[in-house]
């Protein structure tokens, strides 16, 4: 359930920073980081505001499997009224993320309507603070440990415990959050990542050959700046976010359409349109190594449509040479089972063997690009038949609510993601919105109770938030389901993924904390998929059908981004981990935060 945003709640909570007598004070439960910080970064100049960050306090979701949705514990149920009963030596918990520099502003209040409970609030440093409770009550935690001479340490912890039976009802967790406007959250995010990309265009900088081109020629360490590795030149993760970023920002068109030239030019194959690499080494394109062809493909569809910057000539040029290379494709990839081949040489001999999500990968493009001619291109919708039904020959969807993923995040995330380029290429044919669709129907339910009931949630399950808005805005009926379980997801995610300093990381969250030691492909790093997911739902469309407020959307963001500076930045980039290594601290991390920035700065431009 998704709490409303409560302002104006409780005197004084809601606070410009001139009023505030300790802003910008390092609380130090981000350690050094956080201390070394200036105020900008820690969001000194932007307004707070109260955040409910409890889930189901009034106990309104109806119980599954015996369990209280978002709380575990023991010796607990809800009554046909809607009020908690704790049995005599019953306990619920319920992680509640905070915000480091206000953790000393949190709320707990509530009502106990029978009996006496105790109220826990354990913080990240484990130390465990109580209150007995009776009757209606507010407790300011965070007030009373910091009078203690002991501030709060986010990640939070409430914990209901009664010695004798008790009812409880109306509980909530009021915590501060950064609340920019969009102009501000604006200004925040094109400044962050403008520091990203002068980091790549300096530190990366092609300064190897005789050509100095505009590629991403090589990494650095992100401590001292040392160059460390070169990179060969292609479309990459870089310019990607520099043509996007160049559409709102004209002091970076230059450089970006040079490297969009050096792109079209070296880092494509003039006679088949098809994609190569190039080595900055020695400016020569590197013809025998083969390439999966299908990123660079959607990336010329998506120039076409305008979704980088571009001048009008290079559009032209991008068009001629995406029909040149779907010419090879459609001729070279189809195999004899049905499958496309997704790796090429870039002289257009196919290189057999591709993976079930590669091929599909390659039938994705082509859908695009049919969609893009806006002609019926039978010869590419023969080859996406094929290879969709070799694919949907023994396929299935996998997983309940309590072991979702991989079947959700990786096949669905992906699979569907494919599968909805083709049903959005042929609206009209209910066979290529058969995998997406089915998909849709198997895992929102199990999602559903994954979220509510402690289920493993993967972080980068943010890649399926993605589909689902846009499944419900092709079938608008979904949207009443869709949008407000986006904003459950999107609290999930905030909360669990908040580890014991304070800070977020790209964990998987299982029984609603985050378990950084499962092997399930997290990088442990930057929380680039928390940044990503929430900059998703900065939609008006979702907010009005019962998703987050849009101010919301902000503060979480926000809060993440900041948080993430204050302890992953340093003088050249973001950590790659969670911890500094003693040598070769590799740049990298920065793109993957530069990702939610880009997103979130698109729709702030709607």
């Amino acid at each position: 359930m998704r709490l409303p945003t409560l302002l104006g709640l409780l005197a004084g909570l809601t606070v410009a920073p001139e009023e505030r007598s300790h802003a910008g004070e390092p609380l130090g439960v981000l350690g050094k980081e956080l201390e070394r910080q200036p105020l900008g970064v820690l969001g000194g100049d932007l307004e707070r505001q109260p955040f409910g960050l409890l889930d189901n306090g009034s106990f309104d979701l109806p119980a599954r499997e015996g369990r209280v949705p978002y709380w575990v514990g023991r010796g607990a149920e809800v009554d046909g009224a809607g009020v908690l009963r704790l049995a005599a030596g019953g306990q619920l918990r319920q992680p509640v993320a905070a915000w480091a520099p206000e953790a000393s502003r949190t709320v707990v209040r509530g009502r106990v309507v029978e009996g006496e409970a105790r109220i826990v609030v354990v913080d990240g440093a484990g130390r465990r603070l109580e209150r007995a409770v009776s009757g209606p009550f507010t407790w300011e935690v965070g007030q009373e440990a910091e009078g203690s001479g002991a501030p709060l340490v986010p990640r939070l912890e409430l914990v209901l415990e009664a010695d004798a039976p008790a009812g409880l009802d109306d509980l909530e967790v009021l915590v501060l959050l950064p609340t920019p406007s969009e102009e501000q959250l604006r200004g925040l995010v094109m400044d962050e990542l403008g520091a990203i990309l002068d980091w790549w265009q300096e530190l990366g900088a092609d300064r190897q050959g005789p050509l100095e081109t505009r590629f991403a020629a090589s990494l650095w360490d992100v401590i001292t700046g040392e160059p460390l590795m070169p990179l060969p030149g292609w479309y990459s993760a870089y310019a990607d976010l520099l043509l996007r970023a160049a559409v709102h920002d004209q002091a970076r068109r230059p450089h970006a359409e040079g490297l969009l030239d050096d792109i079209l030019t070296l880092a494509t194959h003039p006679d088949t349109g098809l994609p190569r690499k190039v080595s900055c080494v020695t400016d020569e394109p590197l013809d025998a190594v083969a390439v999966e062809v299908w990123l660079q493909l959607q990336f010329l569809v998506e120039l076409c449509e305008g979704r980088y910057h571009a001048r009008d000539d290079q559009r032209e040029r991008a068009r001629a040479l995406l029909d040149r290379a779907m010419a090879v494709v459609l001729a070279r990839a189809p195999q004899p089972s049905g499958a496309l081949a997704a790796r090429f040489l870039p002289t257009g001999e196919p290189v057999p063997g591709a993976s079930q999500l590669r091929s599909l990968d390659v039938a994705a493009a082509i859908a695009r690009w049919v969609r893009l001619t806006g002609t019926p291109q039978p010869a590419a919708r023969a080859a996406l038949g094929d290879a969709l039904r070799e694919f949907l020959w023994d396929h299935a969807w996998m997983g309940e609510w309590d072991s979702i993923d991989p079947g959700f995040d990786d096949s669905f995330g992906h699979f569907g993601r494919r599968g909805l380029d083709l049903w959005q290429a042929f609206p009209e044919d209910p066979s290529m919105a058969r995998l997406t669709r089915t998909g849709v129907e198997y895992y929102l339910p199990r999602w559903r109770d994954a979220l509510r009931l402690g289920g493993n949630v993967a972080a980068d399950q943010t890649r399926c938030w993605d589909i689902l808005a846009r499944v419900a805005r092709l079938e608008p009926a979904r949207l009443p389901e869709v949008a407000p379980l986006l904003g459950e997801a999107a609290r999930v995610h905030f909360k669990g993924e908040q580890l014991g300093d304070g800070s977020w990381s790209d964990v998987t969250v299982n029984g609603f904390d985050p378990r950084g030691q499962l092997q399930v492909g997290d990088t442990g790093g930057v929380p680039q998929n928390a940044l990503y997911g929430l900059a998703l739902l900065h939609e008006a469309d979702l907010a009005a059908a019962g998703g987050l407020a849009l101010e919301e959307v902000r503060a979480l963001f926000t809060t993440v981004l900041l948080s993430t500076r204050a302890r992953d930045r340093r003088p050249h980039g973001y950590l790659w981990g969670r911890e500094e290594l003693p040598t070769a601290n590799r740049s990298g991390a920065s793109l993957l935060v530069g990702v939610g920035l880009i997103e979130m700065l698109d729709r702030l431009a709607d």
